[in-house]
């Protein structure tokens, strides 16, 4: 269900006794059927394509149909009528399913006969401002097609009814003045300034002897000429009925005016009687040829919307147009200009394409200097040019027109919706003059019509654009990058050249959207995709596949060639984005793949650059890889892995793991680390640096990081009845970290086992909390301030570039130094032990300094404890103290106390 409305073009008013009153005027009610309103119901029907229309008066107490087509009722009472929701609406009223309705849906018209279930009605609204009745079409089944233009033609076809009874008005008018007044003259004063309708006075010989201005006009005759003419002679029907009796009569007929054309005309004659006993006819002529030509232009209007709406080529639909316009407006040539790209261009202009001898007469119109068309463009008005002889206006294009014969111009500009003008449409003579009001008028209608076709283009293109691309970049969409992909594997097939994909995928861009949201993310993206335009030529594509992952398209000479965009893509992703008051840094993982060695098509090239793409990930994210054969079914395993770990989580095979930490310096263990190890039924136990990758990339982290908390905290529980200050070291994700609520869900599981927020330490993996340092340092400081006493640990720390500077601005408790500088202590390399003592040396005086506590982990022979002993270091952890395993040893408290005595 759902109304349309447009502000009406006259005042409403609204008191049911004026409107009862004005109703009466017409003298309409219970009259017998007339052809003219037969004709506008069957119109209407056609129009809707509807079973049903009606032309309906409203009583008191009643709906009368003065004209019903397809409905077996003359009249219904008015409390079930639809239109009187129409007339009280003020405008059209449309109801596309009346079951849907619940104003409606009970109405016995329409659960019974006839059965209404689509119903619009325009109301008939009387020149003093009241609703009489409705113009109405209905139908048996619902419609929801019905668009404002339908609606629109619906109110000119209801302005026509109301012509209709405005005129029997005017009649009757008449009638009442003539009881009234006792004199010719008077009569004629009353008639001139009551009634804009052409009326003559006859005697009762039937010879006119007084006629009004209007119906000179019309009939664009000498007063002279027309006094004392026989009404037979003039309206040559009808008339025998009439002259010499008290009849009534009204009929249509055509005549010839001053100019010799013939008009139609409507002509309705009554016999009077006058005061004085004289007999006398009235006659009133309305203007049928402006009617009827309102008609064509109705149907014009309905032709030219149907092939909009089916989509024909709109420069045919145009085209049509401007000859439709050049058969109303003599000696006219029509032209259609539509704004583009900052100026006009010529859409139609039939009579005009093949004139102008070298170049088209269209051309000659929208160029030198500014234009015509151009100019009322630019001003949104209407341009009149009487005479270009003596215009002075527009120099350089006025020769250009007067050289090829134009020398007057009426150009209409063409609105939008919005208020922007979307082109123009002109009509050019080669003779000069002013246009006929009626011509402007004429053109202005049209004008409307080029700017639904225009409008409707417009949508149609901007519909086609984003069902081809990306709506947040604008880049190629993934349907148009395949059609791309395969045009350029036509090309490259008769040219011998290579057409190379690269998948490319942001690295933790989810991290992103929580952290920052989703406003941030798209910002990203968008930066993304203008760095991946600059990085090629406007003939390769870039599009967006969805997500952050996007895809190019190179075409080119050889693979190499591939790789260097490849390469520099890479190095322009490598600069920070400074966005909205942040700096984010762009770590992409991208794919290359290459036709035709590594793909026949564009789902195998696809496929083979999704898959080294994910390789790039697999082993570390940030860089790129070039796709072969083994990636294929390192791709297949990896996806078997995923979907295992998936079940794997649901199924309950992640087992939390703990190892303690030991201090050598007191002799005690303050501390325990929890890990996630994945028992797979066919690999045996998994340590989490196997699997963690393949969970972040399918978004488990959070419940992996959940099910080892779960696991842990009993262990913690039970661990501070021996030591009270014992902590537990949960590695938790970045993702889990920024997720919603995090600080009530833990304090809600910390407090259901009585445990206090000092016993636990997050630790961070560095990688991921560097990624977006100003965010993780803020949400960190959130989190400490809501948990009091809650540590803090950054975890596999030396491992990222530059990370050593950013530790000051970081509020950490502990950093735990990553196992590959504990393995290099022993490398058989002078140099790598060298350089290895070294950093973990300066490690040591920068936690001192930074007042860290400093983890080593990794720790598996007893000469790695001497030399890091020797280092400085004082907590370690690792194999050779103890493995880890899913629960305490009993003992585990003294483990520390037997190192310390040895003094190693």
């Amino acid at each position: 269900m759902s109304e349309q409305s447009q502000s009406s073009p006259k005042p409403f008013r609204t008191d049911e006794s004026g409107r009862l009153q004005s109703v009466k005027s017409y003298q309409l009610l219970d009259s017998k059927p007339e052809e003219a309103y037969e004709r506008y119901t069957r119109f209407a029907a056609t129009l809707f394509d509807t079973p049903m229309a009606l032309v309906t008066l409203l009583d008191e107490r009643r709906q009368w149909f003065k004209s019903c087509l397809g409905v077996d009722l003359r009249e219904t009472d008015r409390q079930i009528a639809f239109c009187d929701a129409a007339i009280r609406s003020q405008d059209a009223l449309v109801v596309t399913d009346a079951l849907e309705d619940p104003r409606f849906a009970t109405n016995p018209l329409v659960t019974g006969a006839p059965h209404i279930r689509f119903y619009a009605g325009v109301p008939l609204v009387s020149r003093d401002g009241y609703a009489l009745g409705t113009l109405c079409v209905l139908d048996t089944r619902p419609r929801h097609d019905i668009g404002e233009q339908q609606i629109q033609q619906l109110r000119e076809l209801a302005n026509a009814v109301l012509s209709q009874m405005e005129l029997r008005r005017a009649v009757l008018e008449l009638e009442r003045a003539g009881a009234a007044l006792r004199d010719r003259e008077t009569l004629l004063a009353r008639i001139y300034d009551s009634v804009e309708t052409g009326i003559a006075i006859a005697d009762g010989e039937g010879f006119i002897v007084e006629a009004n201005a209007y119906l000179w006009r019309l009939l664009e005759w000498p007063r002279s000429a027309f006094i004392g003419q026989s009404v037979g002679q003039i309206f040559t029907a009808g008339v025998d009925a009439v002259v010499g009796s008290d009849g009534e009569a009204e009929w249509e007929c055509r005549i010839r005016n001053g100019r010799g054309s013939l008009i139609d005309v409507a002509v309705a004659m009554r016999t009077l009687r006058l005061s004085s006993g004289e007999q006398t006819q009235v006659i009133a002529v309305s203007d049928l040829h402006r009617q009827k030509a309102e008609e064509r232009l109705v149907r014009m209007r309905a032709d030219i919307l149907q092939r909009i709406i089916a989509q024909d080529p709109l420069p045919e639909v145009l085209s049509d147009l401007c000859k439709m316009l050049e058969g109303q407006v003599a000696q006219a040539r029509a032209l259609v200009t539509r704004q583009e790209d900052g100026g006009l261009v010529g859409v139609a202009g039939p009579s005009l394409a093949g004139e102008g001898g070298d170049e088209s007469l269209i051309g000659v119109l929208l160029r030198g200097g500014v234009s015509l068309s151009a100019d009322a463009a630019a001003r949104g008005e209407i341009l009149i040019c009487e005479d270009l002889e003596i215009e002075h206006r527009w120099p350089q294009s006025r020769q250009l027109l007067l050289a090829r014969g134009i020398r007057s111009a009426l150009v209409v500009p063409v609105p939008l919706a919005d208020g922007s003008i979307a082109g123009t449409l002109g009509l050019f003579w080669t003779e000069p003059g002013l246009p006929a009001p009626r011509t402007r008028l004429i053109a202005e209608e049209y004008a409307r019509l080029v700017g639904v076709a225009l409008a409707h283009g417009k949508t149609v293109a901007s519909l086609q654009f984003r069902a081809y691309h990306d709506s947040l970049t604008g880049l190629a969409n993934r349907e148009l990058f395949a059609d791309r992909v395969k045009g350029a594997i036509a090309r490259a097939h008769r040219s011998g050249g290579v057409v190379g994909v690269l998948m490319l995928d942001l690295d933790d861009f989810k991290l992103i959207n929580d952290s920052l949201g989703h406003a941030m993310g798209d910002l990203l993206l968008l930066e993304v995709g203008q760095r991946l335009r600059d990085c090629v030529r406007e003939s390769d594509t870039v599009a967006r596949l969805g997500g952050d992952e996007f895809a190019l398209v190179i075409e080119t000479g050889s693979a190499p060639e591939v790789a260097l965009v490849a390469g520099k893509i890479l190095r322009k992703m490598a600069g920070p984005a400074d966005l909205d008051g942040h700096r984010l840094h762009i770590s992409p993982s991208i794919g290359v793949a290459v036709h035709p060695d590594d793909g026949a098509d564009p789902a195998q090239l696809l496929q083979a650059a999704d898959t080294a793409m994910y390789e790039v990930k697999r082993s570390g994210k940030r860089g790129l890889r070039v796709y072969d054969v083994t990636l294929a079914e390192t791709a297949t395993r990896n996806f078997t892995l995923m979907q295992e770990l998936a079940e794997a989580v649901q199924q309950g095979r992640i087992v939390a793991h703990v190892q303690p930490r030991v201090d050598l310096e007191s002799g005690t263990v303050p501390a325990m680390e929890a890990y996630a190890r994945w028992s797979h039924p066919r690999l045996g136990e998994q340590e989490a640096d196997f699997f963690l990758p393949m969970a972040e990339q399918a978004g488990l982290t959070r419940q992996i990081d959940r099910i080892v908390l779960e696991q842990t905290l009993p262990l913690l529980a039970a661990a501070r009845r021996l030591r009270p200050d014992f902590r537990l070291c949960w590695n938790v994700s970045i993702a889990t970290l920024y997720e919603q609520e995090f600080v009530e869900k833990l304090r809600a599981r910390l407090d259901a086992y009585g445990l206090p927020t000092d016993c636990l330490q997050l630790d961070l993996v560095e990688a991921q909390l560097l990624r977006s340092l100003e965010r993780s340092v803020a949400r960190l400081n959130e989190i400490r301030e809501q948990l009091p006493g809650l540590r803090v640990g950054l975890d596999d720390f030396g491992i990222t570039h530059g990370a050593i500077t950013t530790l000051p601005a970081l509020p950490l408790d502990s950093l735990t130094v990553d196992r590959s500088f504990t393995a290099r202590l022993l490398a058989p390399d002078a140099r790598t032990r060298t350089v290895a003592r070294t950093l973990v040396s300066a490690l040591v005086n920068l936690s001192r300094d930074l007042e860290m506590d400093l983890v080593v982990e990794g720790v598996e022979t007893e000469q790695q404890l001497r030399e890091l002993r020797e280092l400085g270091c004082r907590v370690m952890q690792g194999r050779f103290f103890l493995a880890p395993a899913a629960t305490l040893p009993e003992g585990w408290q003294e483990l520390g106390a037997g190192y310390q005595a040895k003094r190693l």
